[in-house]
């Protein structure tokens, strides 16, 4: 894709300041619940701005037919990863956690695990490296930390476990085709 790199970075920029806003503003204690509010736009900017930012991935990296691992016999590569994040993302955004119903919430958190989740298999199958898994271990702890145990906001832990999967992004830049 033409200028894909480009796109991809921007897209990146994008989803940390207005994610860092969002934790900034301390309106809502989670980035999901800026959902169906007056200030929802920058939600969907950035959920927005990380769904396309996987699928551009998953049709301009270099390695994107490298066979991650194994599920059932079946190779999964990383074109399929991204697809997948990109969609899981996409779904976190459709099935709003503010919803009055609660199978709607519970659909939220569902995908936001899978979009978390499959970002991180690809990070750590991809890198392969002590930093990866050291990443991402600090990054799942640290988001536990807030959702869990409460020791800041989860809007907050969202932004410490989004931030790792930005590392990688950038740091694999290069392997963007810009053709």
């Amino acid at each position: 894709m033409k200028d894909a790199r480009l796109i991809i970075t921007i897209l990146t920029g994008i989803t940390l300041v207005l994610a860092t806003i969002m934790v900034s503003l301390n309106i809502y204690p989670s980035w999901s619940q800026f959902a169906r509010s007056l200030e929802e736009p920058l939600l969907f900017a950035t959920l927005i701005s990380i769904s396309f930012m996987f699928i551009i991935k998953a049709y301009s990296f270099e390695d994107r037919d490298l066979i991650l691992f194994r599920a059932f016999g079946i190779p999964v590569r990383s074109k399929h990863i991204n697809k997948a994040t990109g969609i899981f993302f996409a779904l976190v955004l459709i099935f709003p956690v503010t919803h009055d119903y609660l199978w709607i919430s519970n659909l939220h958190l569902v995908f936001t695990a899978l979009a978390i989740g499959s970002a991180y298999l690809e990070v750590c199958f991809y890198s392969r490296t002590l930093l990866a898994y050291i990443g991402t271990a600090l990054a799942i702890t640290l988001f536990l930390g807030a959702y869990l145990l409460k020791w800041y906001s989860v809007g907050m832990g969202e932004l410490f476990a989004a931030s790792p999967i930005a590392v990688f992004i950038l740091w694999n830049i290069k392997k963007i085709d810009n053709n």
